[in-house]
């Protein structure tokens, strides 16, 4: 089973916090990995037209975010970086690497090549 998850927060997916769990805005469940992977694609494109900023990674995370949405962290007395993120998991973890997608490992620096989709 595969799982597009969204989030919303101040963590990126990558570090799979136990928090992480309170960001989530949204599952999608699939049986296919590349039905998961086709939604997960069509969310990224989502992602990418908003947001200025953004870090995807070959394990099929990603994350993307505009400097100016960053919310007040009382406990540690400082303005935190909102992020969207998004996540193709399998049975509710990372991907096995055999699923891993190189082509998606890029980032604001590094962006994807011009009029190329996510393949």
């Amino acid at each position: 089973m595969y799982q597009v998850i969204q989030l919303e927060g101040t963590i990126e997916p990558w570090w799979l916090f136990d928090e992480l769990q309170e960001d989530i805005v949204s599952v999608q469940e699939y049986q296919d990995f590349y039905e998961a992977l086709k939604a997960y694609k069509k969310l990224c494109q989502t992602y990418l037209a908003r947001c200025p900023q953004f870090d995807s990674r070959e394990e099929l995370m990603a994350a993307f975010w505009d400097e100016s949405e960053q919310t007040w962290c009382e406990e540690c007395g400082d303005m935190l970086q909102e992020f969207h993120s998004i996540a193709l998991l399998e049975n509710g973890k990372v991907v096995s690497k055999a699923r891993y997608r190189p082509g998606y490992d890029h980032d604001t620096d590094n962006p994807f090549p011009s009029g190329t989709s996510l393949n």
